[in-house]
């Protein structure tokens, strides 16, 4: 068998990979390119949903936020194609499709929180590190300015045609 794929090696090199990711991000400046500044402040208390939707400023600054921090994992487009992330497209994009507002924004509210843990939290499974935790390198404007961005990128309007 290959060395580099023994099972019992493998594992040491995931968690030495991910400790490089993690390393090499927390090393960024927050400040690099990105203007979170101008958001506007949401307090200390985490919002439920997204509270950017829909503001281009605020996705402008997703962007820059997300070429920083997600790039590398999620491709340029968010959908993880070529890379080790999942497809963050994917996330809430069914509710888009739903007609009944409550219930959309129901959807939402559960596709934000979703978004919202998985950057705070990472993805930790078997002791093996898929996705840092963020919560103390990305504030709660940034985050929701990245959730923001991510879903300008190939959303589909109720009727299923991309816009």
């Amino acid at each position: 068998m290959h060395p580099f794929f023994h099972p019992l090696t493998a594992l040491p090199r995931t968690r030495t990979l991910a400790v490089a990711l993690l390393a090499s991000a927390l090393s960024l400046p927050a400040a690099f390119g990105a203007d979170s500044a101008s958001l506007p402040p949401l307090g200390p208390d985490w919002k439920l949903q997204n509270p950017y939707r829909g503001n281009a400023a605020a996705a402008a600054v997703g962007k820059t936020m997300f070429d920083e921090y997600c790039v590398r994992c999620h491709a340029a487009d968010a959908t993880g194609r070529g890379s080790v992330g999942a497809n963050l497209q994917l996330v809430g994009r069914f509710c888009r499709r739903i007609a009944d507002d409550a219930l959309q924004q129901r959807c939402l509210a559960d596709a934000d929180d979703f978004f919202k843990r998985s950057v705070q939290e990472g993805k930790v499974r078997l002791a093996i590190t898929y996705m840092p935790p963020w919560k103390d390198v990305l504030s709660q404007e940034e985050i929701w300015a990245v959730r923001t961005y991510v879903e300008t990128l190939g959303q589909t309007s109720r009727d299923g045609d991309r816009r």
